[in-house]
């Protein structure tokens, strides 16, 4: 039982020692008599700045909700990919946007990679802090291995496929300072294992550290800012502003624990940007990335600053260059062509991109930067964040496909 009070002056008087009932107030004196002795919560609880329009419902505080998930992949690398879960939500008094969020998911693909987690996200009453969890186990992460440098050289692209599986655990706890906000630090613990096949290129190299099975442990930092939404509430496919801003930074370090011969450590981050440009319809967008990752010490090869593929540079193999440092960057057109209907109201629209980026070993950059280039062709639901884009890349080695339940950022 909750007892809120009112503006000005409040009297209780508990006929009865009524344990299991909490008392709020913050405006005026509240006043307790009877037989109860606990003290008042006096702490200020905002209205909710969540809810844009005053005519909308008040924040939800009970009961729970399902919510089912699906996505799908097509890249060069590995396969037709198919992935399905849930999510459920809990409800409680002032724990917004909710008070747990607790999330299954499973995918495989055609190349018999696959990948299952299981996360958990609880909030605190009249709180923006929070507690974090995920366990999982992957195959998809790490798919090729070209050896260290940026002019590593092409080889047969069969034995430069990787068969890696890393599963671990990651706890956090964190806050939201502002709804565009938030940041989190915990421990991480993760195992890696990297299939022993002579005919693959990485068990050739002798002595490569991190090829064995390896445990290791250790801390993560991580920040957040997006200026198009409110990160607390992603969950309910709120659509970002078209022109903004948006940064991810992490920083990990490991010490010489477990199987680590000695400590090592990692920042990264990507910073985003988006601007709506007034030609043909609504969504018309221009968007562009900068990001990169520096490592100090000596690490295990999956942990290397990797370049290539849909995440950092498109048009070439996933991981194509690896190193102790790297930068990639891209510039993205994305035109809203026409509006249809295709079993509900759709958008339709085209894209061009050219991405750039380099690897970096003890200094040593040879050669030059690589580029990659190409376009496609992308679908949406009026309303909803729900995009499927088709995307070709060409570079000066290789042509890829892509098949993203997104756009590649």
């Amino acid at each position: 039982v909750r007892l809120l009070g009112g503006r000005g002056e409040d009297h209780v008087h508990f006929e009865t020692d009524t344990r299991g009932v909490s008392v709020y107030d913050v405006d005026g004196d509240f006043r307790i008599t009877g037989e109860r002795s606990a003290a008042v919560n006096t702490r200020d609880y905002p209205d909710s700045d969540e809810i844009p329009d005053p005519m909308d419902p008040p924040h939800r505080d009970w009961g729970r909700w399902s919510l089912p998930r699906a996505t799908i992949g097509l890249t060069s690398d590995y396969g037709f990919k198919l992935g399905a879960g849930k999510t459920w939500f809990d409800y409680g008094f002032r724990k917004e946007p909710y008070a747990s969020e607790v999330g299954v998911f499973g995918a495989l693909s055609t190349a018999l990679k696959y990948e299952v987690r299981l996360d958990g996200d609880f909030r605190f009453e009249n709180s923006r802090a929070f507690v974090m969890g995920e366990l999982y186990s992957s195959s998809f992460d790490l798919l090729n291995f070209y050896g260290f440098g940026n002019a590593s050289a092409r080889i047969e692209r069969n034995s430069a496929k990787v068969h890696r599986n890393a599963s671990g655990l990651e706890l956090a706890i964190g806050s939201f300072p502002g709804n565009s906000t938030g940041f989190a630090v915990g421990p991480v613990i993760s195992f890696s294992r990297t299939d022993d096949d002579p005919e693959s290129f990485i068990n050739q190299l002798p002595g490569l550290y991190g090829v064995d099975d390896t445990w290791q442990t250790g801390a993560f930092a991580r920040f957040d800012w997006d200026s198009r939404r409110n990160i607390r509430i992603q969950w309910t496919g709120e659509i970002p502003k078209l022109t903004g801003a948006a940064l991810t930074a992490q920083g990990r370090y490991y010490p010489d624990w477990m199987d680590l011969v000695e400590p090592y450590g990692w920042l990264g981050g990507e910073l985003r940007g988006y601007l709506q440009i007034p030609l043909l319809k609504d969504a018309t967008h221009g968007a562009a990335r900068i990001g990169g990752k520096k490592i100090w010490g000596d690490f295990p090869w999956y942990d290397a600053a990797f370049v290539g593929g849909p995440q950092t540079l498109r048009g070439w193999r996933a991981g194509r260059f690896a190193g102790d440092a790297s930068v990639y960057g891209s510039a993205e057109l994305r035109l809203h062509v026409l509006d249809g209907q295709l079993l509900m109201p759709s958008m339709w629209g085209i894209l061009g991109f050219a991405d750039v980026g380099r690897v970096w070993v003890d200094g040593a950059s040879p050669g030059s930067a690589h580029w990659g280039f190409g376009g496609g062709l992308w679908w949406g639901l009026l309303g909803t964040m729900n995009i499927v884009s088709l995307e070709a890349g060409f570079s000066d080695e290789t042509t890829t496909l892509y098949l993203e339940w997104s756009f590649a950022f």
